[in-house]
């Protein structure tokens, strides 16, 4: 038989070849198309639709599974040497025509859905971000050095840029007011002031200023927020609202102005009514003016 593309050859069990098809003669083929050689079903009887071989001639050259294709599956490869088709790796949902070690996507539903450059992966890299649309690690912008579900959603901002304090999700060029970076951190992170400061600095109970409601006055003592200034240790600041300036000279407490003493270190004596500190060897000033 002649066809314009190929000659196929019909032979008897003998081995003679048929060169003449006369009535009442017909062809049986072993094996159905496309599968050139097929599997043995018992002993002697081959089962056609099983194959072992595909017919090159045929656009179904791929051998899969005892079924000849024209391109492998997902989750498979193609592998030259046997015609035949190759499970990938078991993390990709495709991969590389000639690798299987090298993914294209990855199982959405699987433990690793997302595709970092030919490794699907369980969670992304620093750097990147799990995009759960394209099922990829996408890299973050800057001035972001991490983020989160975007590439602009900051978790760390790039020490080298301009902007890098991060402060809820932004990189900036410095804290808002209201945040600081502590002085034992390294990582430019803004953390808010404690609840009573209005802005601090250094450190988020080192307030700077105080809330006008609340607690409003500031201790220059320690620099803390107060409902009024702390008794003894400090004194209304002259000419500032609400600010509490600490004791002056040698008082221990004062009253009234920060160098009026009510109470003086260990190695001094107090003159209650002058208000100052003396060493215990200086006589009081009154007594002074006494004997003058």
């Amino acid at each position: 038989m002649v066809t314009d593309s190929w000659v196929l050859t019909v032979k008897t069990s003998e081995g003679y070849a048929i060169d003449q098809i006369k009535s009442g003669l017909s062809l049986k083929f072993v094996c159905t198309a496309p599968c050139l050689t097929c599997v043995l079903n018992g002993a002697t009887v081959q089962d056609s639709k099983r194959c072992t071989s595909c017919n090159t001639i045929t656009k179904d050259i791929i051998l899969y599974k005892e079924t000849c294709i024209d391109r492998c599956p997902a989750k498979t490869f193609y592998d030259d040497s046997t015609y035949g088709c190759k499970d990938c790796n078991s993390n990709c949902l495709e991969c590389n025509y000639e690798n299987g070690n090298e993914c294209t996507s990855c199982d959405p539903n699987g433990v690793a859905p997302f595709l970092d450059g030919v490794v699907c992966k369980a969670t992304c890299p620093f750097g990147t971000y799990a995009d759960r649309d394209l099922h990829k690690c996408m890299p973050c912008q800057a001035p972001c050095q991490s983020c989160n579900s975007g590439p602009l959603d900051c978790n760390t901002c790039d020490f080298k840029s301009e902007k890098r304090y991060f402060e809820a999700g932004k990189c900036l060029t410095g804290c808002d007011p209201g945040y600081t970076v502590p002085l034992d951190r390294t990582d430019f992170l803004c953390v808010e002031c404690s609840s009573n400061c209005e802005t601090c600095a250094i450190d988020p109970k080192n307030c700077l200023t105080c809330k006008p409601k609340g607690a409003a006055f500031l201790s220059l003592a320690d620099n803390t927020c107060h409902e009024a200034c702390p008794a003894g240790i400090t004194v209304g600041k002259p000419g500032v609202e609400k600010h509490c300036q600490t004791c002056t000279g040698k008082c221990q407490t004062c009253d009234g102005k920060q160098d009026f003493c009510t109470s003086c270190a260990k190695e001094f004596s107090l003159d209650e009514a002058a208000g100052e500190c003396l060493r215990d060897c200086a006589e009081p000033k009154e007594a002074n003016k006494m004997m003058n």
